[in-house]
C-alpha cells in the first residue's frame, strides 16, 4: 500500500450495462460495492484500491471499455484517500441487527445483554462480504427460516460463503445437519473459519472453484443450498449445481437485481427448478426454487 494512502474509483452508468465494467472494476480491488438510484435504472460502483498502479490500470481498462462502447452515459471518477481504519469506525458506530429470530452483533457488543428468543450470530465487519446488513444476506436469512419449519436437512451447502454467516445461521437452525460452506476467495475462507470458532459451530470450510470443485460433488446431494452471488455466475453454475441436487432439494439464490430476477429464473425453470417464494428489498431479489425432477 503506497505510504498509507487508498485509491478509489467511483463509475455511474444504467443498470443493463453493468456487465461491462464488473470484472475490470474487481481486478485487484481491495472492496467494491455498488447501489442503485434514479429508480433503480442505474448502479454506482466503487472500487477502492491499495496498490497505485492495479489502479490506474484499472481506470485504463475502464476508459478504454466506454471508448470501445462509445458509452457516453458513463461516468468515471477517482480519487486518493489517505488510509483510514473504516472497519473500527464502522464497527463501533453499527448497532445489532436483527433479522427475524437472528441477532447480529459484532465484537464490540459481545458482552452485552442478548434478547430473550433470538439466535445470537456473533460476526463483525470484514475483509468479507456477509454482515447482514445488506439485502442480499439479509433475505437469505429470512429465507432460510421460512422453509426451516417444513425441510428436513441432513446436508446444507453454502456456495460463496463470505463471512460464513449463512453457514452459521444454517447450522443453527439444522443443528444436526452437516454444513458445509466454500468460496473462491482465500480470505474469506479464512474469516468464516474466525467466525466458526467464535460462535462455537462446526462446520466444513474450504477454497472452491464452484460447484464442479471435487469435495462438492463428494459431499452432495444437498438438502438446501444457499448462494449469494450475483445474477451472472448464478445462471452460469446452475447446470453445475445440477450435478449436487436431489429432488425437493431447496435453493436460496440471492445478490440478484430485481430487475434480473426473470433472467436468472428462467435458467433454473429450464433444468427443473419451481420457484417457491420471492423477497424483494431496496432494488435486490432473494429466490427460494425446489429441484422437482429434470
Amino acid at each position: 500500500m503506497a505510504d498509507g494512502m487508498l485509491f478509489q474509483i467511483d463509475l455511474r452508468t444504467f443498470v443493463e450495462k453493468m456487465d461491462l465494467y464488473l470484472d475490470a472494476l474487481d481486478v485487484d480491488a481491495l472492496s467494491m460495492s455498488w447501489e442503485l438510484f434514479d429508480d433503480d435504472q442505474m448502479v454506482h460502483f466503487q472500487g477502492v484500491y491499495g496498490n497505485e498502479e492495479s489502479f490506474k490500470d484499472c481506470l485504463s481498462s475502464l476508459h478504454l471499455i466506454t471508448s470501445l462502447q462509445n458509452d457516453a452515459d458513463c461516468i468515471i471518477e477517482s480519487k486518493t484517500q489517505a488510509l483510514v481504519n473504516w472497519l473500527e469506525i464502522y464497527a463501533k458506530a453499527t448497532p445489532p441487527l436483527q433479522i427475524g429470530r437472528f441477532y447480529i452483533y459484532g465484537s464490540h457488543d459481545r458482552y452485552s445483554p442478548k434478547p430473550c428468543g433470538v439466535i445470537p450470530l456473533w460476526v463483525d465487519a470484514a475483509t468479507a462480504f456477509g454482515s447482514g446488513e445488506h439485502a442480499t444476506t439479509s433475505g437469505c436469512l429470512k429465507a432460510l427460516q421460512r422453509i426451516k419449519s417444513n425441510t428436513h436437512c441432513h446436508k446444507i451447502l453454502d456456495m460463496g460463503c463470505g463471512t460464513g454467516i449463512l453457514a452459521l445461521a444454517a447450522h443453527k437452525l439444522w443443528p444436526s445437519a452437516s454444513v458445509f460452506a466454500g468460496d473462491i476467495d482465500p480470505e474469506a475462507v479464512r474469516v468464516a473459519r474466525i467466525n466458526m470458532r467464535r460462535n462455537q459451530a462446526s462446520f466444513y470450510i474450504d477454497r472452491v472453484s464452484g460447484f464442479k470443485s471435487r469435495w462438492i460433488l463428494e459431499k452432495g446431494p444437498y438438502d438446501v443450498i444457499v448462494a449469494n452471488i450475483l445474477a451472472k455466475p448464478l445462471r452460469q453454475m446452475a447446470l453445475d449445481m445440477h450435478n449436487v441436487v436431489r429432488v425437493g432439494t431447496k435453493v436460496v439464490l440471492s445478490g440478484v437485481l430485481t430487475s434480473q430476477e426473470k433472467w436468472v429464473l428462467d435458467m433454473y425453470r429450464l433444468i427443473g427448478f419451481k420457484t417457491l417464494f420471492i423477497f424483494r428489498m431496496y432494488g435486490w431479489s432473494t429466490m427460494c426454487v425446489k429441484y422437482c425432477g429434470a
